[in-house]
């Protein structure tokens, strides 16, 4: 949970901070949801995290793996996956 905290507040450059603000810019993410993401990651308990250890369980025990990529670099290694699905 600490560690979630530089998402939110990252350390970060003078130019780091640009790219930043205009990542959420483009994106259309408010300082107001960046607020309310930090908020609720802060209010995350040990009950909360055991809670997911069943659904992490599952996945773990699937085997499933994920990979997000530009899609010509996925269709060029396609032999390597399943299923590709567009996140658009």
């Amino acid at each position: 949970i600490i560690g979630t905290t530089n998402v939110f507040d990252p350390m970060l450059s003078p130019q780091g901070k640009g790219s930043l603000s205009f990542t959420r810019y483009m994106s259309k993410i408010t300082e107001e949801e960046i607020s309310n993401f930090k908020e609720e990651a802060m209010k995350v308990t040990l009950e909360d995290l055991k809670a997911l250890a069943p659904l992490l369980k599952k996945a773990m025990d699937e085997n499933y793996m994920c990979a997000i990529g530009g899609e010509g670099v996925l269709n060029d290694n396609r032999d390597l996956f399943k299923e590709i699905i567009s996140l658009k």
